[in-house]
């Protein structure tokens, strides 16, 4: 489905295995790359036309997390297996982790302003960093991540990364927070404003066209702006209490989701919901991406709505 002017249309000659759609992300030239259960899929709009990308191999190769398109056409994916790369000839590898340990279940891919880019996973307290020059290093707790499990990675206009985590174990058996972290000369920090989240889990980050910082996170979404928090979350007006995906259209109107109750809408103090049938294939989102054009994007269960 497409949504313009407050009114959704049907998205025309979807491909048959498409199936359930976890990731979205949108390049510059106005291709959408969709990850699924099925794979990865390319959609052009200016011909319809969608490009599958086979994996190396069946089974959880297929369950795409993270997708990130570059200039050069090559595509990297965080899949259940780990990390893929698709060049823009065709082919498609494996990249190993540097010392032979697998690193399953990528959730994040990103690249920074410096050509870095950053790998990351919900379910592990370490991120896998490749230099420009293809050097790969493994980034744990003493490097300052505290054993939380760093979902995702996210880019600001700066070209600066922040790692957005989840609740981890320490080795004797006491939490660790997820939250905030930024990295800095070899060393990860807690980002000191995120003690005021509603929850110590997030999910997501996105960045208003005035740098306004806003997160999805375990008790709803948080903005921060000009130093003052805001937060929207349950009894009202949300009607689940997490924001799982989160992003800013190019006139600062924030949209969500939180796995399970379709797309969300911050509109002031309230919250406008797209659910069911007539306007999505399934209101269990996984991801939410709004294009330079204002267009949003849906990946669901059912398929994927525009």
């Amino acid at each position: 489905y497409t949504i313009s002017d407050g009114r959704w249309q049907e998205i025309q000659s979807l491909p048959v295995s498409l199936g359930e759609v976890t990731s979205l992300r949108r390049t510059s030239d106005g291709a959408t790359w969709v990850g699924s259960d099925g794979g990865l899929y390319l959609h052009r709009e200016s011909d319809q036309y969608w490009t599958a990308i086979a994996p190396p191999d069946v089974g959880a190769w297929n369950r795409v997390n993270a997708i990130l398109p570059l200039e050069d056409g090559s595509v990297w994916m965080g899949t259940n297996q780990g990390l893929v790369r698709a060049g823009a000839n065709g082919v498609v590898d494996t990249l190993p982790a540097p010392d032979g340990r697998p690193f399953t279940e990528v959730t994040g891919v990103a690249r920074d302003g410096d050509g870095r880019l950053w790998v990351t996973s919900g379910a592990r307290s370490e991120i896998l960093r490749i230099d420009p020059d293809g050097r790969m290093q493994r980034l744990d707790a003493r490097t300052g991540l505290d054993h939380a499990q760093i979902h995702r990675v996210s880019i600001d206009a700066g070209g600066q990364p922040w790692f957005l985590a989840l609740d981890g174990v320490r080795p004797d058996g006491s939490p660790s927070p997820g939250g905030v972290f930024q990295y800095s000369e070899g060393r990860f920090a807690r980002w000191p404003p995120a003690a005021e989240l509603p929850s110590t889990r997030v999910y997501d980050m996105a960045e208003g066209p005035l740098g306004e910082l806003y997160f999805g996170t375990g008790a709803g979404v948080a903005g921060y702006v000009e130093g003052t928090w805001r937060h929207w979350n349950r009894p009202t007006p949300l009607r689940a209490s997490q924001a799982f995906a989160i992003d800013v259209a190019p006139d600062g109107t924030v949209w969500f989701a939180d796995r399970y109750r379709g797309v969300g809408r911050v509109e002031g103090d309230s919250i406008t919901y797209y659910t069911g049938s007539d306007v999505l294939p399934n209101d269990e989102v996984w991801d939410v991406l709004v294009d330079a054009d204002s267009t949003v994007w849906a990946s669901t269960q059912g398929g994927l709505a525009r």
